[in-house]
């Protein structure tokens, strides 16, 4: 589980970052937020050119979303409480509600 001290994992799954500049809870968040968001945007087969609606843009897997969507070329539609509107934009959203 994610408490645990070891894993066993084939090689090919895992990438050294040793060298990273991000702190150990930057990168344990990144499978978290970062593979729920993309699972998601795969999951519904967005394509480049279509607008994305993300309802909870200012958590972790919101931004994720908005980040991801954006970076593939979607127009993203996002939907956030007001004092964290300008995050929300300057993660990718192109309107934020």
């Amino acid at each position: 589980g994610g408490y645990a001290e070891f894993v066993v994992a084939p090689l090919a799954r895992l990438h050294d970052v040793t060298g990273s500049p991000l702190t150990d809870d930057q990168l344990a968040s990144l499978p978290t937020a970062y593979g729920t968001a993309l699972g998601m945007i795969e999951r519904a087969r967005m394509r480049e050119g279509e607008t994305v609606l993300v309802t909870g843009a200012s958590g972790g897997v919101g931004l994720a979303a908005v980040q991801i969507a954006r970076a593939r070329g979607a127009r993203v539609v996002a939907v956030s409480s007001g004092p964290k509107t300008d995050a929300v934009r300057e993660a990718g959203a192109d309107a934020v509600v």
